[in-house]
Parts: structure tokens; C-alpha cells; sequence
């Protein structure tokens, strides 16, 4: 008589804060997937990641910069881990996260907000 359902998953839980531990953004990528899905900015608009992997590593990026575009995938570096995205969404649509990649000018290096 006193159960309730969890309120609809909302752009405001969807938002990524890289700061976070690794497992932290990719269990917050893996709830919003498929909807709404778990976005980050990049240069002034919203980009969603979608089919994401968690990936030990030995790198030293900062949280949320880009450490590769290839093979259809985007490796973005975590706070103990690299998350590997396999399609990501932004204005254009949703393809795999190289091509979506391309489109917004999102290349190595680059840092997500």
C-alpha cells in the first residue's frame, strides 16, 4: 500500500560529471541507455553516449579529454578507467561515435564539459 515507482530517468540525472569515479559515469551511461541517455557538452550542445564499454588503463588524460577516434569507437579518458562509446548522438542524429565524431569536430584530445 506504500510502494511508489522512481520518478521517469530526466536530463537532470542524464548529465555526466567527469570528475567522477570511472565506474560512477559508466553506470550513469549504462542507466540512461537507451533512454534518455547520459550527455555531456561539447561546444555549446548537448552529445549523448550510448553503447559504452569500461575499459582499464594505464593513461594519464584528464577525465573527459579524448584519447582516440577509431574503429567506429570513441575512447574517452575516466578517473581510474577509459570509456570506450560505440554511438553517440548530437544535432545531426545518431550514428557510431566516429562518425558522430567527425560531424561535431570532436577529435583526440579534446575535453567534454
Amino acid at each position: 500500500s506504500q510502494a511508489n515507482y522512481d520518478p521517469l530517468c530526466r536530463d537532470e540525472h542524464a548529465g555526466i560529471d567527469w570528475s567522477r569515479p570511472a565506474q560512477q559515469v559508466f553506470d550513469l551511461i549504462r542507466g540512461c541507455d537507451p533512454q534518455p541517455g547520459a550527455f555531456c557538452q561539447w561546444q555549446g550542445g548537448k552529445l549523448r553516449l550510448y553503447d559504452c564499454r569500461l575499459q582499464p588503463t594505464e593513461e594519464r588524460a584528464t577525465a573527459g579529454q579524448v584519447v582516440s577516434v577509431d574503429d567506429g569507437t570513441v575512447s574517452i579518458a575516466l578517473n581510474g578507467g577509459a570509456l570506450t562509446v560505440g554511438k553517440m548522438r548530437g544535432e545531426g542524429g545518431k550514428a557510431t561515435a566516429a562518425e558522430v565524431a567527425c560531424t561535431v569536430g570532436l577529435g583526440v584530445g579534446a575535453r567534454l564539459g
